[in-house]
């Protein structure tokens, strides 16, 4: 196992570290910083280090290089890596590249845009609800969706790494069960969806094969809805395995609309239009928009208490923070979908 981060994003990376380690794994750490003071856990990892004989880290000064060119310069099997990167944007994109360069399957790549919880919380105060569509509880705060979104996100790298080719869904939900349980969420405010294959195309409370198996070249669907400390995660995003072009270019086409839609949001459309939107952009791109997977409210926990309207019911446009955009795309001909979801936020 291979980590990259830069600054705070270590704060990501940490927990899926101590898993790691939990597990006896062989795992690289690569933490990038403008000095020495920002390798704030270093004595940390150092002792882990002496703990762990199969564990290194590596501080990265920016002055002496850059995160994946050190990486690169220590000879991974990348072929047979499973790398995690958090931090800037920026570092996320070219380590994606140098990884790939090198060997490593698509779908060993896993990494997350760090947002601090410490955003100020003060900028809750600027957040302003629908009084009718978009009612909180009073245990809301910026800091805890943010906390319970970076968590969420967590799980589900530390899931998707276990997915095994061979493995049955129901083995896979299993797996996913115990590894909520283990990273502190109290329960599940919706059931885990896991799909594989041909079941992509299925909405989430439509049945499933438990028996199916994941395949050496085949596409899986991953949706948590966690909650931590009383705040309702939720996340989900598509996997590919193997080289199979279909599966390649519904996870393409899959982001691209989720990215254009977000984009409409940004110019003010109401829920309903966004979802008339991507349903269009879904088009233009060959792929069918499924609409009954149409977005909902996230607070905390119980946000069913306050609403259950569906985003693309939403007569007005979302507030960010408040709801969850959901992206379901099938194939128009072929048992081939996929689907990604996030909370609709100024710096998704």
């Amino acid at each position: 196992m291979v980590l990259f981060a830069t600054g705070t994003g270590y704060a990501g990376i940490k927990p899926i570290l101590l898993t790691a380690l939990k597990r006896d794994a062989d795992v690289t750490l690569y933490w990038g910083g403008a000095q020495s003071a920002d390798f704030y856990d270093s004595a940390f990892l150092d002792h882990l280090m002496l703990e762990h004989p199969r564990f290194r880290w590596h501080p990265v000064r920016s002055s002496e290089g850059r995160v994946q060119e050190v990486a690169m310069s220590h000879g991974h099997q990348w072929e047979q890596a499973q790398v995690y990167a958090c931090g800037n944007g920026a570092m996320l994109g070219q380590v994606r590249i140098h990884c790939l360069e090198a060997g490593l399957p698509s779908h060993r790549f896993i990494a997350e845009a760090f947002v601090a919880s410490g955003r100020s919380s003060a900028g809750a105060v600027s957040l302003s609800f629908d009084p009718v569509w978009e009612k909180v509880g009073p245990r809301y705060s910026l800091d805890g969706m943010l906390a319970a979104r970076e968590k969420s996100i967590r799980a589900l790298a530390a899931i998707a790494s276990q997915l095994k080719v061979g493995m049955t869904t129901g083995e896979a939900l299993e797996m996913a069960a115990r590894q909520l349980q283990a990273m502190g969420a109290s329960h599940t405010w919706h059931p885990t969806y896991i799909r594989f294959g041909a079941d992509t195309v299925r909405p989430p409370r439509e049945g499933i094969d438990r028996q199916r198996r994941l395949r050496a070249n085949d596409i899986a669907v991953v949706d948590l809805g966690p909650v931590w400390d009383g705040y309702e995660g939720d996340y989900g995003d598509t996997f590919v395995f193997g080289d199979g072009p279909l599966h390649q270019a519904c996870t393409t086409a899959l982001h691209e609309v989720f990215d254009e839609t977000r984009q409409a949001w940004l110019r003010g459309l109401t829920g309903r239009e966004l979802y008339d939107f991507a349903e269009q952009s879904a088009a233009s791109k060959g792929w069918r928009l499924a609409r009954n997977l149409a977005g909902h409210r996230l607070a905390d926990f119980p946000h069913a208490l306050f609403e259950s309207k569906e985003l693309a019911d939403l007569e007005i446009p979302p507030s960010e923070m408040a709801w969850v955009l959901e992206i379901q795309l099938c194939h128009p001909t072929e048992p081939v979908g996929g689907f990604f979801e996030d909370m609709l936020m100024l710096q998704g």
